[in-house]
């Protein structure tokens, strides 16, 4: 994050209170994204189809991994939360990725 960025939120020090029941709540609706997106697009009838909602999951991974940068930079968690998460993200983010690949596969051998 840049340091304006981070002078800029830091500027408002009565906010982090409510700042952080909305990032938590945020954070719950990405992660609930994530999983919700992976459910929609395994229903698909066209793998193409589920590969675009899996693609729309690893967004909300990304947003999430986003989120958690910032909430380190700004150390509203401290360096062994953020190493747990971060971890728990790349892992999401490699199921995900395997997952497109093997439907990627699927596609190619059945043509």
């Amino acid at each position: 994050m840049s340091r304006t960025g981070k002078r800029h939120i830091s500027y408002h020090p009565n906010i982090s209170k409510r700042r952080n029941i909305w990032a938590h709540s945020s954070n719950a609706k990405k992660c609930i994204s994530v999983i919700s997106n992976i459910s929609e697009g395994i229903g698909r009838s066209q793998i193409k189809e589920t590969i675009q909602f899996l693609n729309f999951a690893k967004g909300s991974l990304f947003e999430l991994d986003a989120q958690l940068t910032i909430s380190f930079d700004l150390n509203y968690i401290d360096s062994s939360t953020y190493e747990r998460i971060s971890n728990l993200i790349l892992e999401c983010n490699r199921l995900v990725q395997g997952f497109s690949n093997y439907c990627k596969k699927k596609i190619n051998t059945t043509k």
